[in-house]
């Protein structure tokens, strides 16, 4: 019996040199050989995104795999994977496999004869045998190994499976429906994030409020408080998604306008966005230029406390190079606030006018104490509202 090559033996050197070439300090190194007691788990999208016990993720280091293609002179090559030492368990991305298998198939047979050349058992017939497709199936279709490729099949589905897809189904397409979960995990997601596609039949769930106890999806919550802002037009999300992201409104401070001020975002035209907070409506121009004015719906004063809204806009003379700053206006503005705000500057004037300098001086004072306490409330360095 011709005695099998040890790869791992006698090119322990070369594959020290083929981890310097990957990005980052990669030390571990992976051989085909020892993954006959191992398993290949192939993922699709982001590993992040894939369904893995939390706990198997925290174990998960870099390491480097390698793996031989002898026709090549550089025939050592080296793959950057995540490894979960705990089960000895490569996790790879399903568009990277074809490439890298018909190489690393060889080495997993070698160590099949290598187990066998020692007289130990070998758990699995053909290499193939380590490769873990389970991340792949989906409620429709089961992944299989063809030709040293991922393919596809269609799933059987018994009756009472076809009425839960058709369930989901049904939820989705329920435009009232803005929180999808499954009942198994303990964040929710968005309609168009894809981790819903993901989610068991069995427990697939939808909801028109937060479901209680979870917390959004990291990946699809500016998404899903955009569709919250502008529902029921929801055709609006990219525009007003890249209106926020030109202003520089963060996750942080859109949750706040969304969940805690209740404020609805529109296109009112190209370049326009409507905001409709508490008790007015607003719109904001200038987005390309990067100075933001806003413009205040029109009304008709009837009484010192009341008016009715009418048609049309005015400019409110409020301006600011920081778009948050307008955000802050509107919701700090109520037509009561305004009209003893009027009042106050026109008591102010009456006093400046009775007692000249120094009425100017007290005025000034107050204005000065009022100002800081403002800023201060709203948290910033400086103030860029111009009145």
């Amino acid at each position: 019996m011709i005695p099998v090559t040890n790869e791992k033996e006698l090119h322990m050197e070369l594959a020290k040199d083929a981890l310097k070439s990957l990005t980052g300090d990669v030390t571990v190194s992976l051989w085909g050989q020892d993954l006959v007691d191992g398993k290949i788990v192939l993922y699709s999208g982001r590993l992040k995104e894939a369904k893995i016990d939390n706990r198997i993720r925290e174990r998960l280091v870099t390491a480097g795999l390698i793996f031989f293609n002898y026709r090549s002179p550089d025939f050592l090559k080296a793959s950057m994977v995540k490894w979960d030492p705990e089960l000895n368990a490569i996790y790879l991305p399903v568009e990277s496999f074809p490439r890298i298998w018909k190489f690393l198939k060889t080495s997993v047979r070698n160590g099949m004869n290598l187990k066998k050349q020692a007289g130990l058992d070998c758990t699995i017939d053909r290499p193939e045998d380590i490769i873990d497709l389970s991340l792949l199936d989906s409620n429709a279709r089961i992944a299989f190994i063809q030709n040293d490729k991922v393919a596809y099949k269609s799933k059987e589905l018994s009756q009472y499976e076809k009425r839960l897809i058709g369930n989901k189904q049904r939820l989705l397409d329920d435009r009232k429906n803005m929180y999808f979960y499954s009942d198994e995990e303990e964040i929710y997601h968005d309609k168009d994030c894809s981790m819903v596609k993901k989610i068991p039949i069995l427990s697939f769930k939808a909801s028109t409020k937060r479901p209680l106890g979870k917390s959004p999806c990291p990946a699809c919550v500016r998404r899903m408080l955009i569709r919250e802002a502008c529902f029921p037009h929801t055709n609006q999300i990219r525009p007003i998604t890249a209106m926020l992201k030109t202003g520089w409104i963060s996750n942080k401070q859109l949750e706040h306008l969304v969940v805690n001020d209740k404020i609805k975002l529109f296109v009112e035209a190209p370049g326009e966005l409507k905001v409709v907070g508490k008790e007015d409506s607003w719109i904001i121009t200038g987005f390309d230029e990067g100075i933001y004015n806003l413009y205040h719906n029109n009304y008709v004063k009837v009484s010192a406390t009341e008016r009715y809204i009418t048609d049309g806009y005015h400019k409110q003379g409020v301006k600011s190079n920081r778009l948050h700053h307008l955000f802050d206006y509107i919701n700090d503005y109520s037509y009561v606030g305004h009209v003893s705000f009027v009042n106050e500057q026109r008591k102010d004037k009456e006093f400046i006018k009775k007692y000249g300098f120094l009425g100017t001086i007290i005025v000034g004072i107050k204005t000065a104490v009022k100002s800081y306490f403002k800023r201060k409330r709203f948290n910033k360095n400086q103030l860029h509202l111009v009145r």
